[in-house]
């Protein structure tokens, strides 16, 4: 298991930027410490704006892992109707800084969703466990979109 990284800012020269950067770091640091995953790689793209106005901060994090048995991997999509559907983890109204924010409201600001390490530890070990005893016909995070989009992704096959 390890981790890459593709961190692209503005220019570190504004001190906004700098410190988005300087956070962005800190957090991927901090998650990789926790759940023990090296960064074995990675690149830092400075300069990405227009003139005086720097691109959202966009860092990309790719996460690599091995299974033993390829045929007992989990699907991301949903394998049969009537499958039960269960929310794991917490979920609060932390909309900030998202795209829904951003389109419908006009704003990019606020504090991003608070994120409990030793929780996501916990969350990542239960399913890793249950992938490996076969307890999951499907898993799909929530990312982009959250749940509503997560659900549609997970139908798509039928």
């Amino acid at each position: 298991v390890a981790v890459s990284d593709c961190l692209n800012f503005g220019s570190p020269e504004n001190p906004e930027v700098m410190w988005q950067f300087s956070r962005a770091v800190e957090g991927l640091a901090d998650g990789c410490l926790q759940l023990g995953i090296p960064v074995t790689g990675g690149n830092v793209s400075f300069y990405n704006q227009t003139g005086d106005v720097p691109i959202h901060p966009t860092p990309v994090v790719a996460v690599m892992g091995t299974i033993d048995d390829v045929g007992r991997r989990v699907p991301s999509g949903w394998q049969d109707a009537g499958d039960n559907l269960y929310l794991l983890g917490t979920t609060a109204l932390e909309l900030d800084g998202s795209a829904w924010a951003g389109v419908v409201h006009g704003h990019l600001g606020g504090r991003p969703p608070a994120v409990d390490l030793d929780a996501e530890k916990e969350l990542a070990s239960l399913l890793s466990a249950a992938a490996y005893e076969g307890l999951l016909n499907a898993a799909h995070d929530l990312a982009d979109g959250g749940l509503a989009i997560a659900l549609a992704e997970g139908v798509l096959r039928f």
